[in-house]
């Protein structure tokens, strides 16, 4: 089986280690980032019991009641998503006669007012809240040495990055789940659980259970894409989304990447795939943050390739076609 070679990197050598290790590190991070748009992390400081846990909080979520899960629906528009969204409410799909298969849990920073958090009840899902605002301020701060181990490789003033992800952050964490479906759905061409797409924030970090089926394109072959294949439930995937690209003016590109037939089940016309599940959390700069380019990535000649418009404008635009 074919799969690209995503660099595995100890993230324990920027947070524990000296500052030639802090700077090794940092070097690789962006040299994976740059090569391919991905790398993936070990020893980040989430352990395996706590991986165990968020994904069984997710099931226990989905299996909530019709009527449970409706009561906390995200509504339809280009806000932030809060709460849940039913299978195939949400879409990817490049025409409208495709579909996704795919429901999702999204919450926020426990902090926002403005576009507060939709939970279930205590009574419904107790414990539920309290793990699942942990585990965000847990993703939070990786994300954030994240940034200030990019500064470093790229030469940037500290803070570049890592302080426009502060104040009122519009960052996300979604759990998914991807129904069992028929193989030949997922062949006809018209279904998928997520078609090729680049998340809108600055990175997200991606755990997800041993069914597959995630896969990113080939930087060296544009429309081809390959497995990511999870080797232990620890592994974290780390993907560059489309804020970083514009802060660096196409320094560092967006990962596209999709959830479609796992590698075990291509070219077979029979039986139906497992149900696939995943966590993410997408983090994304403060909301009145400018997403165009940077100053320190202006080309000599003047060029900037993006214009400023404020990370909520950003979002709210790529929202608009998801719902």
């Amino acid at each position: 089986m074919a799969t690209l070679p995503i660099p595995v990197l100890d993230a324990s050598l920027f947070t524990q280690g000296t500052e030639a290790q802090k700077l090794h590190f940092a070097n690789d991070l962006m040299a994976g980032f740059k090569r391919y748009g991905f790398v993936k992390l070990i020893n980040h400081e989430i352990p395996e019991e706590t991986v165990a846990e968020v994904f069984n909080w997710s099931k226990k979520f989905f299996k909530l009641s019709a009527e449970s899960k409706k009561a906390i629906l995200h509504p339809p528009g280009p806000d932030p998503q809060r709460g849940y969204s039913a299978l195939g409410t949400e879409k990817s799909a490049p025409r409208p006669d495709f579909k996704d298969s795919r429901e999702n849990f999204d919450q926020g920073p426990a902090s926002d007012l403005q576009y507060p958090n939709r939970w279930p009840s205590e009574e419904e899902l107790p414990g539920f809240r309290t793990f699942m605002e942990s585990y965000f301020t847990t993703c939070e701060s990786i994300a954030l040495y994240i940034m200030s181990a990019l500064e470093l490789a790229m030469g940037l003033p500290a803070g570049c990055f890592h302080d426009r992800m502060l104040a009122v952050h519009g960052s996300e964490l979604r759990l998914n789940r991807y129904p069992e479906i028929d193989i030949a759905d997922l062949n006809s061409g018209t279904v998928s659980r997520i078609w090729p797409h680049t998340d809108i924030g600055i990175i997200t970090l991606l755990f997800q259970d041993g069914v597959g089926g995630l896969e990113i394109e080939d930087p060296d072959n544009l429309g081809h894409f390959e497995p990511v294949v999870r080797q232990g439930p620890t592994e974290m995937v780390v993907n560059i989304s489309a804020t970083l690209q514009r802060w660096s003016n196409d320094t560092l590109h967006a990962g596209v990447h999709q959830v479609t037939i796992p590698q075990g089940w291509k070219g077979k016309s029979e039986g139906v795939v497992a149900e696939r599940y995943s966590v993410a959390y997408l983090a994304k700069a403060d909301r009145k943050v400018s997403v165009g380019t940077l100053p320190e990535f202006v080309t000599a000649d003047g060029i900037a390739k993006y214009k400023p418009i404020s990370a909520l404008e950003f979002q709210q635009e790529r929202l608009s076609t998801a719902y």
